[in-house]
C-alpha cells in the first residue's frame, strides 16, 4: 500500500513538473517574442535617427536649405527694411534737391537785397534770420554729435573680437551709413559756404550803410526825378512784401526741413535699432544652429547606445533561444518518465485489486479488536471518573474541615456546655428544616463534582482525538516526503525535502518518548 501512494505521489510530482516545465517553456517563448520585437522597435528607432542624423549633418554642411520660421521672420524684416533704407534714401535726394533749390533761392535774395536800397526795416529781416542761423548751428550739432556716435559704433563693430562681431556681410548697412554720412557732409559743406555768403553780404551792406552814412548829402533832389522816386519806392516796396512772403515761405520751407531731417534722423536711429534687432536674431540663430549640432552630437551618442542595447538584447535572445531549447531537452525526458510512471502505476492498481480481497479479513480483525479496544477505553474512563470523582471529593472535604475547623472546635464547645446544661428540645419543624438543609448541600455538592467531571473528561477524549489525528497526518506527510526523497529531484530541492523530514521525524520521536 505505501509502495502505490509513493508511486501515486511521484506521478503527481512529474505531472506537476511537466505542468511547470511547460508554463515556463510558455513564459520564456513570450519573453523571446517581446525580446524580437523590442529588437524591431530598436532597429526603426536607430534608422530613424540615422535619417535624422543625415538630415542634421546635410543642414551642418550646408547642403540643404533650412527654412524656419525665425530665419523667415528675419529675411522678412531685412527686406522691410531694406525697403524703408530705399524710400529713406528717395526723400533724402528729394530733400537734396529742395535744399540746392532753396540755396538758389537764397543766394538770388541776397543779390536783390545787396543791389537794393537800404531801408529803416532791414532788422527785422535780420533778426530772423540771425535766430534762424542759431537754430541751424543746434541742428548742426545735434547732426554732428549723430555723426560721431555712428562713427563711434561703426569703430567698434569693426576692431571688435572675432568671437564678437556681429555678422560680416554687413555691407549694405556700411552703405547706407556712408551715404548718410555723405550726405550730412554735403549738407554741413553747403551750410558752411552759406554762412560764409551771409557773412560777406551782411559786411558788405554794413560798409555800404556806413559809408552812405558818413557821407554829406549836399546833392538837392530835382523835382523832375520826384515821379521816378516814388515809382522805385512803390516797385521797392512791392518788392519788399514779395521778398517777405518769399522769406517767410523759405523759412517755412526751412523749418519743415529740418523737421524732416530730425525725422530722417529719428528713421534711422529705429533702422539701426532694427539692424541691431536683426542681429541679434541672427545671433540667436546661429545658437540654435550650435544647439542643433549639440543635439546631433548627443543624437549620435544616443543612437550608440541604442545599437550596444540592441546587441544586448540580441545576444539575450540567442541565450533565452538556447535555454528554451534545453527546456525542451528537459520535457521530452520528463514525459518519458511520466509515460514510464504511468505503466508502473496501472501495474500498482492490479496488485491494489488483488491485494483489496485478502485485507476484508484484516479489516473483520481490526473492528473486532477496535471493539474490544473501546470497551478497554471505556473501562479505563470510568475508572478515571470514580477515581477523580472521590479525589475531589476528599479534597474537597479537607477544605471544608480546614475552612470550617474553627466553627465546629466551637460547636463542639457550644454543645458540651449544652450538654452540662441539658438536652435541648428539638421541635420536628426544626429538625425537618435542618435534613433538608443537608440534603440539599449534598445534592448541590454531588452536581458540580459530576459536572466538573465530565467536562474534564470530554476535553480529555477531545485533545486525544486531535493529537490522534495529527500523529496520523504527521505519519502519512511522512512517508509522502520519504517517497519523494528517493526520487530524481535537483539537489536543493533534495536538501530542503531532507530538513522538513527530519524535523518531521524528531517530535515524532519525542511523542513517542512521552
Amino acid at each position: 500500500m505505501e509502495d502505490v501512494d509513493d508511486e501515486a505521489i511521484s506521478i503527481e510530482l512529474l505531472r506537476e513538473d511537466n505542468l511547470m516545465l511547460e508554463e515556463r517553456i510558455e513564459a520564456m517563448s513570450k519573453k523571446c517574442s517581446a525580446m524580437q520585437q523590442a529588437k524591431l522597435e530598436a532597429e526603426a528607432r536607430a534608422a530613424a535617427l540615422d535619417a535624422d542624423l543625415a538630415a542634421l549633418r546635410k543642414v551642418a554642411a550646408g547642403q540643404e536649405q533650412v527654412d524656419p520660421n525665425s530665419a523667415a521672420d528675419w529675411h522678412d524684416e531685412r527686406a522691410k527694411l531694406l525697403e524703408e533704407v530705399q524710400t529713406l534714401l528717395k526723400v533724402k535726394e528729394l530733400n537734396e534737391k529742395r535744399v540746392g533749390d532753396l540755396s538758389k533761392d537764397l543766394q538770388r535774395l541776397y543779390k536783390r537785397l545787396k543791389t537794393a536800397e537800404p531801408t529803416t526795416g532791414d532788422s527785422e529781416y535780420v533778426e530772423p534770420l540771425l535766430q534762424d542761423q542759431e537754430t541751424w548751428q543746434k541742428q548742426q550739432q545735434l547732426v554732428q554729435d549723430l555723426l560721431r556716435q555712428c562713427k563711434e559704433k561703426v569703430y567698434a563693430e569693426k576692431h571688435a573680437h572675432k568671437r564678437r562681431r556681429v555678422d560680416p556681410d554687413t555691407s549694405e548697412h556700411d552703405k547706407s551709413l556712408q551715404e548718410v554720412i555723405a550726405h550730412f557732409r554735403t549738407e554741413a559743406s553747403e551750410r558752411n559756404e552759406f554762412e560764409k555768403l551771409e557773412a560777406q553780404l551782411l559786411q558788405e551792406r554794413l560798409s555800404e550803410l556806413e559809408a552812405q552814412g558818413g557821407e554829406p548829402r549836399s546833392e538837392p533832389v530835382s523835382t523832375v526825378d520826384v515821379s521816378d522816386l516814388e515809382t522805385q519806392i512803390a516797385s521797392l516796396n512791392e518788392e519788399n512784401k514779395k521778398g517777405r512772403l518769399f522769406v517767410s515761405a523759405l523759412q517755412d520751407d526751412l523749418k519743415r526741413l529740418a523737421h524732416e531731417k530730425l525725422q530722417l534722423a529719428k528713421d534711422m536711429q529705429e533702422a539701426q535699432r532694427r539692424i541691431q534687432a536683426l542681429t541679434m536674431d541672427n545671433l540667436q540663430f546661429k545658437l540654435e544652429k550650435n544647439e542643433l549640432k549639440h543635439q546631433v552630437q548627443s543624437e549620435v551618442t544616443k543612437n550608440a547606445a541604442l545599437q550596444d542595447q540592441v546587441d544586448d538584447v540580441t545576444r539575450q535572445l540567442a541565450e533565452a533561444t538556447a535555454e528554451a531549447s534545453q527546456l525542451q531537452d528537459h520535457l521530452v525526458a520528463a514525459q518519458t518518465q511520466l509515460l514510464a510512471a504511468e505503466a508502473e502505476v496501472a501495474d500498482l492498481h492490479k496488485r491494489l485489486q488483488e491485494a483489496t480481497a485478502s485485507t476484508s479479513t484484516a479489516a473483520a480483525a481490526r473492528y473486532d479488536l477496535e471493539t474490544t479496544l473501546e470497551a478497554a477505553e471505556k473501562a479505563r474512563d470510568e475508572l478515571a471518573e470514580a477515581k477523580g470523582f472521590w479525589e475531589d471529593k476528599a479534597a474537597k472535604l479537607e477544605r471544608v474541615v480546614l475552612q470550617y475547623g474553627s466553627e465546629i472546635q466551637s460547636l463542639k464547645l457550644s454543645l458540651a456546655d449544652a450538654e452540662a446544661a441539658g438536652p435541648p428540645e428539638h421541635t420536628p419543624a426544626s429538625v425537618a428544616h435542618g435534613q433538608s438543609m443537608v440534603q440539599q448541600f449534598y445534592l448541590r455538592y454531588y452536581k458540580a463534582a459530576e459536572t466538573s467531571h465530565r467536562s474534564l473528561l470530554d476535553a480529555t477524549r477531545a485533545k486525544d482525538a486531535a493529537l490522534a489525528a495529527q500523529g496520523a497526518d504527521l505519519t502519512h506527510i511522512r512517508h509522502v516526503l520519504s517517497s519523494i526523497v528517493h526520487a530524481s529531484l535537483p539537489d536543493d530541492v533534495s536538501s530542503t525535502l531532507q530538513g522538513l523530514l527530519a524535523g518531521l521525524e524528531r517530535p515524532e520521536l519525542h511523542t513517542e518518548s512521552m
